[in-house]
């Protein structure tokens, strides 16, 4: 069953973010996010210089704390993302921020503003379902960032999956393109099956699937984000 969407505005001249004119670009998922050298094709989508500003100090205080987070350490040169080093070098109160001092025994844990970390990532999730569907999500019911191991192994197991999907995508939306028609068994013709985007094989995946109505992401292997809209 192929599902009409409805406020379908490829091309639009709106931003996805807060619904006023575009007057500029966002890459999706945002550069800071992926190493250099970038993948081909990078997703962007149009959206207001004002939201693409508001975001940038939450993007970068996401990119850096994350990256803190995966290598467990606060020491600039522990971590393995050179771009991370260089914004922390040039912006030290990030990191200042993400320093919890154990008066116990004097020392350092990492402290991380999930809220600020779920702003940045939300944004991304939004842009992911604006390039692929081509509309606008509307109201979102449901939607968080946690550590992968937070999660159990039967919730783990679903967030990873593919899904089949009995409603597709309207033909011509960039998501209908990465539509593959397989059996459970992936030798006879059975369903459609909705997978994943792969960006950068170590930073970064996400899912979007219109019959579910959600958009997913995987960031450094460690971090899950999930974002259900209407």
């Amino acid at each position: 069953m192929v599902r009409g969407l409805y406020n379908i505005r490829f091309g639009a001249d709106h931003c996805p973010y807060c619904g006023n004119l575009a007057d500029t670009k966002d890459h999706v998922p945002s550069k800071g996010f992926l190493d250099e050298p970038y993948p081909k094709m990078l997703r962007v989508i149009p959206c207001c210089k004002r939201c693409n500003s508001s975001f940038s100090l939450d993007e970068e205080y996401a990119f850096c704390a994350i990256e803190c987070y995966v290598c467990r350490s606060l020491k600039i040169e522990d971590l393995e993302r050179v771009k991370v080093q260089k914004i922390l070098e040039h912006s030290p109160s990030i990191l200042y921020g993400l320093v919890e001092q154990n008066a116990d025994n004097n020392s350092s844990n990492i402290k991380i503003d999930w809220n600020r970390v779920g702003n940045a990532i939300k944004k991304n999730l939004i842009g992911h379902a604006y390039f692929e569907l081509g509309t606008d999500v509307g109201n979102i019911e449901e939607f968080w960032v946690k550590p992968l191991y937070n999660l159990s192994i039967t919730e783990l197991s679903k967030f990873l999956s593919d899904e089949y999907p009995k409603i597709v995508p309207e033909i011509g939306s960039r998501l209908s393109q990465h539509q593959y028609v397989i059996s459970e068994d992936g030798k006879n013709v059975g369903h459609f099956v909705n997978t994943w985007h792969v960006i950068d094989e170590k930073n970064y995946k996400y899912f979007v699937c219109v019959e579910s109505k959600t958009v997913k992401a995987v960031i450094r292997g460690k971090i899950a984000a999930f974002m259900r809209f209407q």
